[in-house]
């Protein structure tokens, strides 16, 4: 009887591994959702929306201002800074991009300056806003990967852009003070604060 029931528990873990198994490769090969990946992923998006101020929405999912903590949001998620220090955030990271979010803003009238060709770091000040991501699944934000930053053999253009992106980040933790906000290339960051299976991960999804 009891290896009756030991055979019938270890068909059970058998089965489930398979079919978590076969949700995963039908999702990365078909785009075939894996229903409880689907719910936990929307789960998220609605814990994320409870926090900050909404200011308007892209393609169903809202944007949220100074939301105080990214830690419901997906990983990669990205972002906005303005000036003012004011980081605007939504909680997806597969669908929304970072001119979806800059164009909200400027309709929004949050933006004031042209939401075109940003990605020079030297024309920071004349767009006044600086595009970020959340590292991986950390409560850290840094900077986006849309942003054209010198190679680091090109270290003296490296540091003047890094240094550019100084006051807005500073500006953005005196306001989201549960944030970490670090000033490197998202990507960069990941590397040294995941560990290889997440950062294996990361590679393989993208920021």
């Amino acid at each position: 009887m009891k290896r009756k029931l030991l055979n019938e528990n270890f068909e059970l873990v058998r089965t489930s591994i398979e079919e978590g198994v076969a949700d995963k490769y039908a999702a990365e090969k078909f785009g075939i959702q894996d229903p409880e990946d689907e719910f936990e992923k929307q789960y998220q998006q609605k814990l994320a929306s409870q926090t900050g101020q909404q200011v308007g929405d892209i393609k169903g999912k809202p944007v949220l201002k100074n939301p105080g903590s990214v830690k419901n949001f997906p990983p990669g998620a990205r972002g906005v800074i303005t000036k003012e220090g004011d980081l605007y955030m939504v909680a997806d990271a597969e669908n929304v991009i970072h001119q979806n979010i800059l164009d909200t803003l400027k309709k929004k009238g949050i933006v004031k300056g042209e939401v075109r060709a940003w990605e020079d770091p030297n024309d920071l000040d004349k767009f006044g806003f600086l595009t970020v991501q959340r590292v991986w699944n950390t409560n850290s934000i840094a900077i986006g990967e849309s942003m054209m930053i010198p190679k680091p053999k090109r270290a003296e253009e490296r540091k003047a852009a890094f240094d550019l992106f100084k006051p807005y980040l500073k500006a953005a933790q005196q306001k989201n003070p549960q944030i970490k906000f670090i000033n490197n290339q998202v990507r960069v960051v990941a590397k040294k604060v995941l560990t290889p299976d997440e950062y294996e991960k990361y590679k393989s999804y993208g920021s």
